[in-house]
């Protein structure tokens, strides 16, 4: 029996998450299963008595939220189009990142991530997002790569860009 469960990739806007989204859509396709778009947001209003005090509206929650929906339904929108064949869910989650990500990787049959921008450190190698989802996801963690599949900064590369797989068994078919 074929494995439908859908690849879930993490994404927060920057150009390696995007990067991770359009690799998960071309491995959704290729393994004709659905992707989950998830991102997390975390609301930075301050608690003054029985609800949320903001200074002004662009840091009320609500405001924050519809901002980071429409970041992301942008995002998706460049990242893959609407000529995709392949079922695409998009999913904006409020909690951390990791809580996010390793509840989304319970029904997963991978979980993608983009690769950190720093890499000091042992930590610093797979950034402490990554390396927590690793540690605490319940399916194979990918790191994508930075650019597109057979792409370096736009350009065509002599060969494709390669996953770095975190767990074990993440990249097997």
């Amino acid at each position: 029996m074929a494995d439908t469960r859908p690849i879930v990739v993490g994404v927060h806007g920057s150009e390696r998450s995007a990067a991770a989204l359009r690799w998960a859509a071309r491995e959704a396709e290729a393994r004709q299963v659905g992707l989950r778009v998830v991102m997390a947001w975390q609301s930075r209003a301050g608690l003054a008595g029985p609800g949320p005090f903001v200074t002004h509206a662009p840091q009320s929650p609500r405001f924050v939220r519809l901002t980071h929906r429409m970041r992301l339904v942008r995002m998706v929108r460049e990242c893959v189009g609407e000529a995709s064949s392949v079922d695409i869910s998009v999913e904006l989650v409020e909690g951390k990142p990791v809580d996010v990500l390793v509840q989304e990787s319970a029904g997963a049959h991978m979980l993608v991530l983009g690769r950190p921008a720093s890499r000091r450190g042992i930590r610093g190698l797979l950034g402490s997002t990554v390396s927590a989802c690793v540690d605490r996801a319940h399916c194979p963690v990918v790191v994508a790569p930075d650019a597109a599949e057979g792409e370096v900064d736009g350009r065509e590369a002599v060969e494709p860009a390669e996953p770095m797989c975190a767990a074990q068994g993440a990249c097997a078919e």
